[in-house]
């Protein structure tokens, strides 16, 4: 279960600019970071060195490095995967204005202060979306309303408050997919293919060679092959031998696997001399030396290659039969 928190940038002009341009860079930092001064430390090493540096007015009151280290150790507790809102922060305007900033927290909690010698609070973030205090889209009104008195007071604040939250998240839904969730779902949508792929094999591996559905399952499992991504095909390739014992020795342009699985007594035998190779092909036909002893595989999923002496060519039906058998 994710957290909900609001972190404030000091309005002060000359550190501003460089915060937002730290935020843009994936990083949200916040003052009252000197060297020293990891909260991570604990708050009395923090008070301690917080009290060496007399150039801040506020730090000479025997109580506010106290209180600034109550309000700052919030940040601990953020954690990949929480939302925070960066008030008066555009991911477009440089300036200070009457927008916001929602960002995910990605990594948690480092210290390391910028080169002026603050700011050391570092939370590793991604930018979701900014949108304007009075921006049409009714949640980001309401997280702007809500924005305007919400505890002015301090730097960083954790939300509780379960109305809020709602509304955050009905804003963050509105959010079109980000690149990264464009990848989880392809991810997904290539799992959903191997998982179908391997219940069609199941199913073909276990009835009989004269029952009439057989040759329909080879066409759906034909089907399904064909319409795969080469690289998702070459995973299933490589998994076929590697899950059977052979050790892959490379793998670009081609496949290349020692000759005896690991469990096989030729492969310690082997070991004594010079290794013997497979090398398995993908709708390639490639000119080989057959003296040496290695092993070329090709399969030809379109059945158009020449077939050459010395290479064992496995057409696709062949191939599904190997793979119902061999990688279930």
């Amino acid at each position: 279960m994710r957290n909900y928190f609001v972190n404030r940038f000091p309005p002060f002009e000359e550190i501003f600019p460089k915060l937002r341009e730290e935020l843009l860079a994936g990083r949200m930092r916040q003052c009252w970071g000197r060297t020293g001064c990891d909260l991570r430390l604990g708050s009395e090493i923090f008070i301690k060195n917080l009290k060496n540096f007399p150039d801040r007015s506020d730090n000479r009151n025997p109580l506010e490095p106290q209180k600034r280290y109550r309000i700052l150790s919030v940040l601990l507790e953020i954690k990949p995967g929480d939302i925070i809102i960066v008030p008066k922060v555009s991911s477009s305007d440089k300036d200070i204005g009457k927008y916001f900033t929602v960002v995910e927290c990605v990594k948690p909690y480092e210290f390391e202060p910028l080169p002026q010698g603050d700011c050391g609070h570092i939370i590793g973030v991604k930018i979701l979306g900014t949108w304007d205090y009075s921006s049409a889209n009714e949640n980001a009104n309401a997280v702007g309303r809500v924005l305007k008195t919400f505890s002015f007071g301090k730097a960083v604040n954790r939300i509780l408050n379960a109305e809020i939250i709602k509304v955050i998240d009905n804003l963050i839904a509105t959010l079109p997919p980000t690149e990264n969730d464009l990848d989880s779902m392809m991810k997904k949508m290539l799992e959903m293919q191997e998982n179908y792929l391997t219940e069609l094999l199941k199913v073909f591996r276990d009835l009989p060679s004269d029952n009439p559905t057989r040759q329909n399952l080879l066409k759906k499992i034909h089907d399904m092959l064909s319409m795969l991504p080469p690289d998702l095909l070459k995973k299933i390739i490589k998994e076929l031998f590697t899950k059977n014992g052979y050790r892959l020795i490379e793998e670009e342009p081609d496949f290349v696997f020692e000759l005896f699985a690991e469990n096989d007594i030729m492969h310690d035998f082997y070991k004594l001399t010079e290794q013997k190779k497979i090398f398995v092909h993908v709708n390639t036909s490639p000119k080989i030396d057959a003296s040496n002893g290695d092993i070329h595989i090709v399969i030809d999923f379109k059945g158009t290659l020449d077939k050459s002496a010395g290479i064992i060519f496995v057409d696709e039906e062949t191939f599904i039969n190997i793979l119902s058998r061999h990688r279930i």
